[in-house]
C-alpha cells in the first residue's frame, strides 16, 4: 500500500479505508493459513519532511487450530498502529513493510477454538480430553523454559 506525499497537505488530514489483499504481504508464516483479508483505517498526516500513519488493522484468517486440529477462523486485531515515515523528494510512501510487521507480531503463537461447556468445541463439535497442561502452556514451556531455568539457577546463585 502506498501513499503519494502529494496525496496530502500539512494542514489536512488524509483518511484511508479499505481491504487489503494479502497475497502481496507474505504472510505464509505458518501451515494451515488462509489470509481472507485486511482491514484498515488509517489517518496519514504530514508534519514537515515526515508522514505520521495512524489507525487499526485487522486481519482475517483461518488457522488450523492448536486444540482440535480444525479450520478455525480467527481475526488479528491491530488497534494502535502508529509510525513515523519520512518524506524524501515526494516519492512515494511505502506502508506495506510496517502492515506486515505489525500483523506478524499480533500473530499468535497457538490459536485455539473456544471450548463449551463438557469441553466441546464451539468450532467442530468435537469434545476434547483437556489435560490441566494445554498445548498452549506446553509450547509456552518450550520456548521459555531454558530462560526460566537460568533465572532459577542465578537467583540460587546470588543467595
Amino acid at each position: 500500500m502506498n501513499i503519494l506525499a502529494t496525496d496530502f497537505r500539512e494542514d489536512e488530514d488524509l483518511v484511508l479505508n479499505g481491504t487489503l489483499d494479502p497475497s502481496s504481504y507474505d504472510l505464509d508464516c505458518a501451515q494451515g493459513e488462509k489470509w481472507l483479508g485486511i482491514d484498515y483505517n488509517l489517518r496519514a498526516a504530514r508534519l514537515g519532511e515526515e508522514c505520521l500513519v495512524t489507525g487499526t488493522l485487522t486481519a482475517k484468517l483461518k488457522v488450523i487450530c492448536a486444540r482440535c486440529a480444525e479450520p478455525l477462523p480467527y481475526q488479528i486485531q491491530v488497534p494502535d498502529f502508529q509510525h513515523t515515515i519520512q518524506i524524501k523528494n515526494e516519492e512515494p510512501i511505502n506502508l506495506t513493510p510496517l502492515i506486515r510487521e505489525d500483523i506478524l507480531l499480533s500473530f499468535p503463537m497457538a490459536a485455539s477454538c473456544q471450548l463449551e461447556a463438557g469441553n466441546k468445541c464451539a468450532n467442530s463439535g468435537v469434545v476434547l480430553k483437556i489435560d490441566d497442561h494445554g498445548f498452549a502452556d506446553k509450547r509456552r514451556d518450550d520456548i521459555w523454559g531454558p530462560l526460566e531455568k537460568l533465572k532459577k539457577k542465578e537467583d540460587h546463585g546470588n543467595a
